[in-house]
């Protein structure tokens, strides 16, 4: 099964919603203030082996959470894929885009990639959850920051910034209120070039790696590991 769906120019897409396995969701916005899935409707994959993706281009655009012109809503999910091996791609191209509350839940070998161009662009919340996780970030431009989770088995997270005043903070296993936590063998790979970034990356247990690359002035890394 699969779902396609272009909007233009100031129109929302909401509540998409799939079901089984092998379906695949592409979304493809232009325009300005576009936004895909949100608290209340969410765009949701369940099932083994289905690909999401989404391309927007424009400015202020976002994914999982309402547009800069709407009111937001702050809890999950927005962007949503449950079951194996799962496929989700971000790509946003402009500027002051978000990509919001993305989360890969369960499973074996779940991709997420994320690709923002522009300036003024953010990432916030993406999580994932299962075995041999791989999560690929790219930004280009000024003060973009982001936030990733990873719980599992030999995940993999990279992540290259460039421009001014970005933050990003990674933390792999589950570090919940309910104490359980699950990474062994994880890796980060973190590059900032430009001015005022930080790093912050916290890693528990067994045989993780963390390499960090930062270029400029004023930038801070933070780096916290558990005993191998």
């Amino acid at each position: 099964m699969k779902l396609f769906a272009t909007v233009t120019a100031l129109a929302a897409l909401l509540g998409t919603a799939t079901l089984a396995d092998n379906n695949d969701i592409f979304i493809d916005q232009s325009g300005s203030n576009n936004y895909i899935g949100d608290a209340n409707n969410p765009v949701e994959q369940n099932g083994s082996s289905n690909i999401m993706d989404i391309t927007q281009s424009g400015n202020g655009n976002s994914v999982g959470t309402r547009a800069a012109s709407e009111p937001s809503l702050p809890t999950w999910p927005g962007a949503t894929q449950t079951g194996f091996n799962q496929e989700m791609t971000i790509v946003q191209s402009g500027n002051r885009n978000s990509a919001e509350l993305l989360q890969q839940k369960g499973g074996i070998k779940n991709d997420m990639v994320i690709r923002q161009g522009g300036n003024d662009n953010r990432i916030v919340n993406a999580h994932q959850h299962g075995n041999k996780n791989d999560l690929d970030v790219r930004q280009g431009g000024n003060f973009n920051f982001g936030n990733s989770l990873q719980v599992g088995d030999n995940n993999l997270t990279e992540v290259r910034q460039n421009g001014n005043g970005n933050e990003y903070d990674l933390v792999q296993g589950g570090f919940s209120a309910n104490g359980q936590a699950a990474c062994m063998s994880c890796d980060i790979d973190l590059s900032q070039s430009g001015n005022d970034n930080l790093a912050n990356v916290y890693q528990q247990d067994t045989n993780q790696m963390a390499s960090i690359s930062q270029s400029g002035n004023g930038n801070t890394a933070y780096t916290s590991q558990s005993a191998n």
